[in-house]
């Protein structure tokens, strides 16, 4: 009865759906003329009006079941207007129906029109549906409970076989391993025994060496020690200084900015001070000079101090923290050079990091850095500082002390 009943409802909606399609075809290849008509659906004729002249009679008559195009409305909407043999005539009475001309078949009401196009969608979407719930579906296999039980003995017993061979390879696998770790460990010991067997030999062989040989090894290392030493003297070199270490950095600075200056062809060395002599105590008047003396592409000539500083300090009762840069007999000496070789003197200031590569680096003319600094006691010697706040302006954020001058020019 179910399958009877969908038959059914599924050839109704068919038959709705193709009456939808078909008029709407009508509606594409112009069957339907889609101006609308205005018709006469009473049993008596309808009189007609010229447009121009409604009060001089009647013009013509609307038949029954016969309908004119409607041509336009009035103002108010209550009159209309229609064609007539090629003139607009109009009723007098709203008693015309509206809809649409079939050619062929008639005349059909607009709510008649919308309510074949309502069914005819609603056929449409139920057409689909029951497309959709009578689509065939798989069937299901009937369960056979013995099967089922009979399949799952057999991958227990399946299961169970695989157990008990995983359990044999696993006690396989453990004697292979206390097998391997008795030979690893009798290896070991073999080891062992060969290394302390080598040592002892060899401690052996070292300990047959005679003290003699011995003194007489450390006496040429110290001759050759004491030699060298004696050597390095001639190039103003005493590792024993008390001033190595500082002297060491300080031309270590010397070389970066030296380096910085000629990177480039910018700028070519005339003069470097060559800070000889102070090991054997002889005087050199030239190391109280600036350390070099450089001249520029354009034949400007400059000189500069070289001062490397591995950190900051601060004195009590201030926060800033400062450097020192020299003392007054030297800033004298610096001042006096300035005016005999009528030379601009910079100093370059390398702070932090290493002698070679500092952190921080300034260049400022002395005669400015002076204005700036103030004399304090430090290592119980008065010597001239600066704080590093004051030296902002002249801070080489790119290390390029051949930049820095060109822009003091």
């Amino acid at each position: 009865m179910k399958w009877i009943l969908l038959f059914g409802a599924a050839l109704t909606t068919w038959l709705a759906w193709a009456c939808g399609a078909y008029l709407g075809l009508w509606l594409t290849f112009g069957i339907v003329d889609r101006t609308t008509y205005y018709a006469n659906l009473s049993s008596q004729p309808i009189p007609l009006y010229h447009e121009s002249s409604r009060d001089n009679g009647v013009t013509s008559y609307l038949e029954p079941n016969h309908a004119l195009k409607l041509m336009y409305r009035g103002r108010s909407g209550a009159w209309v207007y229609l064609k007539s043999s090629n003139e607009v005539v109009t009723p007098r009475e709203a008693v015309l129906a509206s809809g649409f001309s079939i050619q062929g078949y008639g005349f059909i009401k607009d709510e008649h029109m919308r309510v074949l196009l309502l069914a005819s969608a609603i056929a449409s979407i139920l057409l689909l549906f029951l497309v959709f719930r009578l689509r065939p579906r798989p069937r299901q296999k009937k369960i056979n409970r013995n099967q089922l039980e009979a399949q799952l003995q057999a991958e227990q017993r399946r299961s169970s076989s695989l157990a008990a061979s995983l359990r044999a390879q696993k006690a396989g696998y453990e004697q292979q391993i206390v097998t391997l770790n008795s030979e690893a460990r009798s290896a070991l010991k073999s080891a062992r025994d060969r290394l302390e067997r080598s040592i002892r030999k060899e401690s052996e062989t070292r300990l047959n060496a005679t003290i003699s040989d011995m003194e007489g090894s450390y006496t040429r290392l110290e001759h050759e020690y004491e030699q060298f030493r004696r050597e390095a003297k001639v190039f103003g070199i005493d590792k024993d200084d008390p001033r190595y270490d500082s002297l060491l950095k300080g031309r270590q600075f010397e070389i970066f900015v030296a380096r910085s200056l000629v990177v480039g062809g910018s700028f070519k060395i005339l003069e470097w001070t060559p800070d000889k002599g102070f090991d054997d105590g002889i005087a050199v008047e030239a190391n109280t000079n600036p350390d070099l003396v450089v001249q520029s592409a354009s034949d400007e000539v400059f000189a500069l101090e070289c001062k490397y500083r591995s950190n900051a300090f601060k004195v009590k009762g201030q926060k800033k923290s400062l450097i020192s840069w020299s003392y007054p007999a030297q800033i004298k000496r610096y001042e006096k050079f300035q005016s005999d070789r009528q030379l601009i003197v910079f100093l370059a200031i390398g702070v932090g990091g290493l002698a070679d590569s500092p952190d921080k680096n300034y260049l400022i003319p002395i005669n400015q850095l002076t204005k700036k600094s103030f004399l304090t006691e430090k290592f119980k010697k008065e010597q001239a500082a600066v704080g590093l706040a004051e030296l902002y302006s002249d801070y080489l954020r790119d290390d390029d002390y051949g930049a820095g001058l060109a822009a003091h020019k």
